[in-house]
């Protein structure tokens, strides 16, 4: 058996597999395939694509077969257009903590998916525009054919290069926003760096070196062009210096850059920012000098010129670069989490490919200060966001039964303000956590955290400008809101995906200097189906003073909780959960129920999800156990394309439900059962949660 398993492994790995998306689901199931862009087999765009908008979206792919050190790239494309590639993140570094195991749940080809060791997560930045035959590229350069002495390998373009690559697809449909409707995919293809969201770690940069002597007075230096952030940042040794010695960076005879050296000093380390086209062009064409003079010598200079001594991190060009990742499947390291971490924007999940999460938010007033905190808690790690108005965060500490289990510190503060990142902490019980602000004056605010539903509020889903947090009460929710130096109009609006323009909801009339608070009565059944669906969001509409031409938008997540006599269930084929690892995926959803006072009325409203092109609504049905208590044959699912493709939306209205149903509901024992064309013999089930008269 031993044996067998050897030759077995020694195949897979002649086979050349690797890894494939699992959300979206890929195009292809062979994760082993090395002639790009996609597969050559006959898979029709319309049967297998995902419906996707604008902004963060959180991807999630798996390994079947380890390969150290092997880096990645996400990329968009669209069919048609072979010479067009929308770059989203270049050089991510391989997981070398994965693990490989495969077996029946975890092939190299075919299904299911999503069931290897080896699961991995990133958020990347949908570009805002129109494309309705794109598709989604995760492409693995395999560096362990490659020795570290040889040079490095070269990705040409899409399907032709040098390296042993590995590619995986995923067909999707983009939705723009207005701004977006009159850009196609070479808007984004033209400039990497519009694509990230912050310093992505391992973005380009190219490595100079020059050195020059008066006498024994010297300067060897190092110098890396950041071409994200157009600057220079140098690092030179020096020997012999006093205050006699200045250096700078000529460009002829003109000194266009002063490095600041102190007498005596053995080392000077800086940054040369905002670097200019110009400039670029002279750097690059060997146009620049590292000068040294000496005042005491009648200033004597020597010059040495800033020769270019290698390209890291550049597009299509690839070295070994491997890192651990955390055990969830996510990036870890300063880089991604906690205090400074320059990229956290890649481990904020985003979408409906991210595991489930722990939502809890809070806010406090005193005086005219204000404070507001929501934690979205997934696995081992904790997504911060935080506001303040008129209070400068110096720490926030998050307690946990009244003792510290995490401190935000100032250096993640941004303008005193704001806080947007991502830190290690342990799963604990989500009913016991609270936050204390602390200000730079030593002043304190309080915050108790409870289930909550929180949206980023976020100018063209980049730029932070608060938050807004919903805790639900007995009658509907206690909103607050922080958006600190904005002024307008704020309001609640859907069904809308991020974005998009919804209908009004509730108009929230106190938005006075960046702060708002009060109580959203829920008397809406369409208001909580929309917050239930994924389809509500938060806008301000900014006054002239604060930019009126841009709109600040916050998506929120689902909830976790109910509100009231509102309950949420999941709808699935039997009242299983469903399996989205298998080559046809059930039609599944949610579903709503209301419970009218002095039960007057019972509304249950559906969204079906996954629906097939020819599928029929054809019987909403409920029962307790095997007693059918209502049946409603004329019952017609209504298309929800506007949001989403392959969606339906029913409604169904009961007046003064009968004792039975009514009792049903009280024990927890009531269940809707609907069929379709597709599922007339095994119906689609949700189990109502219990509603107490």
């Amino acid at each position: 058996m031993i044996n067998k398993l050897v030759i077995f492994c020694l195949f897979v790995w002649t086979a050349n597999c690797h890894q494939r998306f699992v959300c979206p689901r890929p195009e292809s199931t062979n994760s082993g395939i090395k002639s790009g862009p996609c597969s050559d087999e006959n898979n029709p765009f319309e049967a297998n694509y995902m419906d996707i908008v604008p902004g963060p979206m959180t991807i999630r792919f798996e390994e079947t077969i380890f390969h150290r050190e092997a880096p990645t790239i996400v990329s968009l494309n669209e069919y048609g257009k072979p010479d067009a590639t929308c770059l989203l993140l270049d050089h991510i570094p391989h997981n070398d903590a994965a693990k490989m195991d495969l077996g029946p749940d975890c092939w190299i080809s075919g299904y299911p998916i999503g069931r290897c060791p080896a699961q991995h997560y990133l958020t990347v930045n949908i570009p805002d525009i129109k494309c309705d035959r794109c598709f989604l590229q995760v492409i693995s350069v395999m560096l362990d054919k490659y020795r570290p002495d040889e040079a490095p390998c070269y990705q040409e373009n899409m399907g032709h290069n040098n390296c042993s690559t590995y590619y995986s697809c995923a067909n999707v449909k983009i939705r723009p926003t207005s701004q977006g409707l009159n850009r196609d995919i070479n808007s984004c293809s033209a400039e990497y760096k519009k694509n990230l969201i912050g310093q992505w770690p391992y973005r380009p940069a190219n490595e100079y070196t020059s050195k020059v002597n008066i006498g024994s007075t010297g300067a060897d230096g190092k110098f890396y062009h950041d071409i994200h952030m157009n600057n220079l940042a140098y690092n030179i040794s020096l020997s012999q210096f006093t205050s006699s010695h200045k250096l700078s960076i000529y460009k002829g005879n003109d000194a266009v850059y002063e490095i600041p050296v102190a007498s005596g000093a053995i080392r000077a380390i800086g940054v040369w920012s905002n670097l200019d086209s110009n400039t670029i062009d002279d750097l690059e064409n060997g146009r620049l000098e590292l000068t040294l003079r000496d005042e005491s010598a009648g200033n004597q200079l020597e010059k040495s010129t800033l020769v270019l001594l290698q390209k890291i991190h550049e597009f299509q060009y690839y070295y070994h670069l491997g890192i651990d990742w955390g055990k969830d499947g996510w990036l870890k390291g300063n880089d991604f989490i906690g205090s400074n971490a320059p990229y956290s924007f890649v481990v904020e999940p985003n979408g409906i490919c991210i595991p489930s999460a722990k939502y809890l938010g809070g806010f406090n007033q005193q005086d005219t200060k204000s404070a507001i905190i929501s934690l979205s808690i997934t696995d081992d790690r904790v997504w911060v966001r935080a506001a303040s108005s008129n209070f400068a965060i110096s720490t926030i500490e998050i307690k946990f039964n009244g003792d510290t289990v995490l401190r935000v510190d100032s250096t993640d503060v941004d303008s005193g303000n704001l806080v947007y990142q991502v830190y290690n902490l342990s799963p604990r019980d989500a009913n016991s956590y609270s936050a204390v602000f602390k200000s730079t004056n030593n002043e304190e605010i309080e915050v108790t955290l409870a289930s909550s539903v929180a949206a980023p509020l976020r100018i063209n889903y980049k730029e932070n400008k608060g938050e807004i947090v919903l805790i639900p009460e007995q009658t509907g929710f206690r909103y607050a809101v922080v958006a600190p130096n904005v002024a307008g109009t704020l309001s609640i609006r859907g069904p809308a995906r991020q974005g998009h323009s919804g209908s009004l909801i509730y108009q929230i009339e106190n938005f006075e200097n960046g702060v708002a608070t009060g109580t959203w009565p829920l008397d809406s059944v369409k208001s909580y189906w929309i917050l239930a669906s994924g389809h509500l969001y938060a806008e301000i509409v900014s006054s002239p003073a604060f930019n009126s031409d841009r709109q600040i938008h916050g998506q929120f997540p689902y909830p976790e909780f109910s509100v009231a006599n509102f309950r949420t269930s999941v709808l699935s084929l039997e009242g299983k959960p469903t399996d989205f690892g298998v080559e046809e995926v059930n039609t599944n959803g949610l579903s709503t129920f209301f419970l009218a006072p002095s039960n007057a009325k019972l509304e249950i409203n559906s969204l079906l999800r996954n629906v097939a092109s020819n599928e029929v609504v054809q019987s909403l049905t409920l029962k307790r156990g095997s007693t059918t208590l209502a049946t409603d044959a004329n019952v017609r699912g209504e298309s929800y394309i506007q949001l989403e493709d392959n969606s339906q939306k029913l409604e169904w209205s009961l007046d003064n439900p009968s004792a039975d149903i009514v009792s049903a509901l009280n024990a927890g024992e009531l269940e809707l059962h609907i069929t379709t064309s597709r599922f007339n013999e095994k119906a689609l089930i949700a189990k109502a949660p219990r509603i107490s008269s």
